[in-house]
């Protein structure tokens, strides 16, 4: 009797360390996943720009005010799925990323809705989905190496090559110092070698992370590269791969973090019970959510505020004022949270020694469960998605100098195994005076377009309201010119919505330009 007695109250031990394990890894993944989409939508200029933008930004602030909460950032997740849905086909790859990411909290959330306790359900909840991003992390990598695995990434003039090379000789700080240009020999020598490095570092990064031993070596890996990017221009993207990284790491980290949180919190409210960390924080993010509304009101006034906080998209103009709330309230905030969290692992590292070195975690933390087992296979399938002919762009291929088009393919071993033929029929919008007004359609002469995506551009200016659409193209050789074109049966009739959503196509560069550096 005593011995059963001592061996449940040992089992009831681990449990509830296994529970707390849980909500600690919740908590810091709330924390870190709902600031990587504010990160975005400020780097995006969007935070008031829509009913969408707004909704999702107060619910992001107002989730942070207490992250053990899973239905607060159930409503985050909700609010950044609607936004995407509102955005795309005009949304980027780390978008339909976390899209995917945030559709499988909501389903294992619903599956979990009758628990009433909000810790176990938070805790179990993590255990569920964890798995799955850390799986959906390896894939995503995978794929970003993969897709650079073609003859025109391996050129000094692919985006491996121009954009670290470009970053580190054309920045603000070079100018402001006036140095000198690197010798053309230098160029040519870095170029080459940033080239292999990016396709280094991004199969050495999954790799690290997903051996127990060498997770945090993955972190850092992970941190110096993106970081590198983010500080430069990539920063909008860069905390969402924090909060993946942090996954990896073992629990006990996650613990020591929120407990030392805890301690500086209690610390702080023996000497001066009125100005806690934590009250300040919720008190700002309380503020920062009563102040939308003003702020919004206030972007119509003034254009320069409009641009930064609402009207900037993605295909949109670019602010022609000094960024100022980008610079202090994205840019500047980034910094400080990247070195932050990793000096935080650090600092971990070095207060447990070995033991922290030797990474450890759950040694079920790839099993995944059935509520979650479609995400992989959907990710899998959406990075395939070029070499099946379904749609090139939110596939992963993003500054992978990848082409597909044409019935071609210039990657070094993967074959095209074409379900439709939409990615041969290719035009090429021309401008001819008094005629044709692509550009009005945001469509760059001298670029080629999968018919689809044309059609969609057209469509979404008649769905606007616009009349007298001229256009003019070359497609399979012809020239077409077609006035009103809001009239005319292809361009009048739209695709089926989720088609005209996700199945999106890139602009093509000509030929002799696939070699250049290209989203």
């Amino acid at each position: 009797m005593i011995a059963n007695a001592q061996t449940e109250t040992v089992r009831d031990d681990t449990i509830s360390q296994s529970l707390q394990s849980d909500v600690a890894v919740y908590s810091i993944f709330v924390c870190t996943w709902t600031a990587a989409a504010l990160f975005h939508n400020i780097k995006r200029a969007d935070i008031v720009g829509s009913p969408e933008a707004a909704a999702f930004t107060a619910a992001a602030f107002f989730a942070l005010m207490k992250p053990r909460s899973l239905h607060r950032f159930m409503v985050v997740a909700l609010c950044h799925i609607t936004l995407f849905v509102s955005r795309t086909p005009n949304a980027g790859n780390h978008e339909a990323f976390a899209f995917l990411c945030e559709v499988c909290f909501v389903c294992v959330y619903a599956r979990l809705a009758i628990r009433r306790d909000d810790r176990l359900q938070a805790a179990e909840w993590m255990n569920v989905v964890a798995p799955a991003m850390r799986w959906a992390t390896v894939i995503l990598y995978f794929f970003t190496v993969f897709h650079k695995l073609n003859t025109s990434y391996f050129s000094t003039t692919s985006c491996g090559a121009v954009l670290p090379v470009t970053f580190l000789t054309d920045n603000p700080l070079t100018a402001m110092l006036g140095l000198p240009a690197l010798p053309e020999s230098v160029r040519h020598g870095a170029a080459w070698f940033f080239v292999f490095a990016s396709v280094a570092m991004e199969i050495a990064i999954p790799v690290f992370l997903a051996a127990r031993r060498t997770a945090y070596w993955g972190f850092f890996a992970g941190f110096a590269f993106h970081f590198f990017l983010g500080i430069f221009y990539f920063w909008h993207f860069t905390p969402m791969l924090y909060a993946l990284f942090l996954l990896f790491l073992p629990a006990r980290f996650h613990e020591w973090l929120v407990y030392r949180f805890r301690h500086v919190n209690h610390c702080v409210i023996r000497k001066y019970p009125a100005f806690t960390p934590g009250r300040l924080l919720r008190t700002a993010l309380l503020a920062a959510i009563l102040s939308l509304p003003v702020l919004c009101l206030a972007a119509q006034e003034f254009e320069w505020l409009r641009l930064q906080v609402g009207l900037h998209n993605r295909g949109g103009r670019s602010p022609n004022t000094v960024p100022v709330i980008t610079i202090l309230c994205g840019w500047l905030p980034f910094v400080i949270y990247s070195v932050a969290l990793a000096g935080a692992v650090g600092w971990f590292i070095r207060a447990r020694n070995a033991d922290a070195a030797e990474g450890g975690g759950d040694e079920n933390r790839f099993r995944l469960r059935t509520a979650v087992a479609w995400l992989p296979i959907i990710l899998v399938l959406n990075g395939f998605c070029p070499y099946l002919g379904i749609k090139t762009h939110q596939s992963f291929a993003m500054f992978s100098n990848l082409c597909t088009e044409y019935g071609e393919t210039n990657h070094f071993f993967m074959p095209l195994i074409e379900l439709t033929d939409w990615q041969r029929d290719v035009i090429w919008p021309i401008h001819e005076q008094k005629y044709s007004d692509n550009e009005r359609s945001g469509l760059s002469l001298g670029k080629g377009y999968v018919y689809a995506a044309y059609r969609d551009a057209i469509f979404r200016r008649i769905q606007n309201g616009e009349a007298n659409i001229h256009v003019s193209y070359i497609r399979n050789g012809r020239r077409h010119h077609i006035r009103d074109a809001e009239s005319h049966i292809e361009f009048a009739t739209p695709r089926p919505w989720i088609m005209r959503k996700f199945i999106v196509f890139r602009r093509i560069p000509l030929p002799a330009e696939r070699d250049l550096c290209t989203y």
